[in-house]
């Protein structure tokens, strides 16, 4: 055997300068293939949970990792982040991919991402009881835990350095949940089926307007695309889908919010109002705009339209004031002029129960 492994190292010697160059390529890429694909996600699996755990004070878990080192593209399979208390979930993903486009940071000198997937998100706040008056969340703990950890650094200077440029074809959210739980108010807004997605960013794209400063620059008009939906545990629904640019900042948009119950947002309203909202829907659409120039925004909104279906208010007894419609068309607002234009207003079956006595309308007691 030793003289086999000697003809072979004899021969690998005397070999044209072109093969052992490309053994060697072989030999450095297997070893690549090897720990990125292999070695890596062994290590990410194992140290993850741990190194979350030291840096947020939180158990953590993470149930599979995978690496495909020819495409770049890193999987991340059933993460959760625990509570305080370890037996519930505070956040947690079902996948989360990455792919980079390494030919694409080449050729364009650019941070290139070809897709960032990430599949049924949750995450879960709460809203504690107060501790010396100031408010508690059910992440406090991790502020604190990451305060604690913070070294004392010298004052930072300013970075005057340019936003790099970043490019990706695809971000996505898809199926995510998020719940907030306010202990304090004693009520819970849940959101389920919240999906996102951003085409075509690039950092350093005109997609809206080009400045005047620029030399021959070019209107990227399908470049940082973003939409955004949700639908909340009333079937009420949130869509706003628009284009922004980032130098300068510039974002123009559709906002909708369809059939939206206000119940559960009332109780926020104790202490202030005595009346007890019993039934009553929000829908609101509007177009806007927000824009730098100069150092300063400017923003604006058009075509907007504002409802309030059902109002149904009482005391603890009875109806008090019931309002089925009302309606305001055509919303404009101009922040330079501080301005709110209404070009019509309809009020349909106002109904009031009032009583008046020595002491005045019983209605201003509710209100």
């Amino acid at each position: 055997m030793p003289n086999v492994l000697t003809q072979l190292f004899s021969r690998f010697r005397q070999a044209p300068l072109a093969i052992k160059t490309s053994i060697y390529l072989l030999l450095g890429y297997s070893l690549y293939a090897l720990l990125l694909g292999g070695l890596a996600p062994w290590v990410i699996k194992s140290q993850t949970p741990k190194q979350l755990q030291q840096l947020l004070g939180r158990q953590a878990s993470l149930g599979d990792i995978s690496i495909n080192p020819f495409l770049l593209r890193v999987r991340l399979d059933n993460f959760a982040l625990q509570e305080s208390d370890p037996q519930q979930v505070f956040m947690s993903f079902t996948q989360l991919e990455l792919e980079l486009a390494f030919w694409r940071s080449l050729t364009q000198g650019a941070i290139a991402i070809d897709h960032i997937h990430l599949a049924y998100p949750q995450v879960k706040l709460q809203r504690l009881a107060s501790k010396n008056g100031q408010a508690q969340f059910n992440f406090s703990d991790i502020l604190a835990h990451l305060e604690a950890k913070q070294t004392p650094q010298a004052e930072a200077t300013e970075d005057a350095s340019e936003l790099p440029r970043v490019i990706a074809r695809d971000i996505r959210v898809t199926e995510g949940k998020f719940a907030y739980m306010d202990k304090i108010a004693n009520t819970e807004l849940s959101y389920d089926k919240l999906n996102f997605s951003l085409q075509a960013l690039d950092t350093k794209a005109y997609s809206l307007s080009l400045p005047e400063d620029e030399n021959k620059p070019v209107l990227a008009k399908d470049a940082n695309r973003y939409a955004l939906s949700l639908t909340g545990s009333d079937n009420g629904q949130l869509q706003t889908q628009g284009q922004f640019q980032l130098q300068p900042l510039e974002i123009t948009g559709e906002l909708q919010l369809a059939k939206i119950s206000l119940l559960p947002f009332w109780p926020f309203a104790d202490g202030l109002i005595a009346a007890k909202l019993s039934d009553g829907e929000l829908s609101f659409q509007s177009q806007y705009q927000l824009k730098q120039q100069q150092d300063q925004l400017h923003y604006s909104t058009h075509k907007g339209r504002f409802i309030l279906e059902n109002l149904l208010f009482s005391d603890q007894q009875q109806a008090r004031v019931k309002l089925p419609l009302l309606a305001l068309d055509n919303i404009r607002v101009d922040g330079d002029n501080q301005s709110v234009d209404i070009d019509e207003l309809a009020l349909q079956g106002l109904w009031a129960d009032a009583r008046l006595d020595k002491q005045g309308l019983d209605l201003q007691q509710l209100f």
